[in-house]
């Protein structure tokens, strides 16, 4: 498992119970080992991590999820979407 996600996994662990107290069920952004902000739809909070955090390393998990693996994404500066 690549160093940055380990690391990203592990402080979400960390945060789960405090998460899960302040916010209920809900997905988490993660990064930098900190708490960012939670949102009710996954596809809220991969709109943000793209926005405020372009180059940067991400995890989005949902507080419910009880998997060993977690949605991780990276975001690319140079990559936009396409205009369809």
């Amino acid at each position: 498992m690549p160093e940055a996600l380990a690391d990203q996994i592990s402080a979400y662990r960390e945060l789960l119970p405090q998460i899960r107290e302040k916010y209920g069920l809900v997905w988490a952004l993660i990064t930098d080992r900190r708490l960012v902000r939670t949102f009710a739809e996954f596809s809220s909070a991969a709109e943000y991590a793209s926005k405020h955090f372009p180059g940067r390393q991400v995890l989005i998990r949902h507080t419910s999820e009880v998997r060993e693996t977690a949605p991780f994404i990276f975001v690319d500066e140079e990559i936009s979407p396409s205009a369809d």
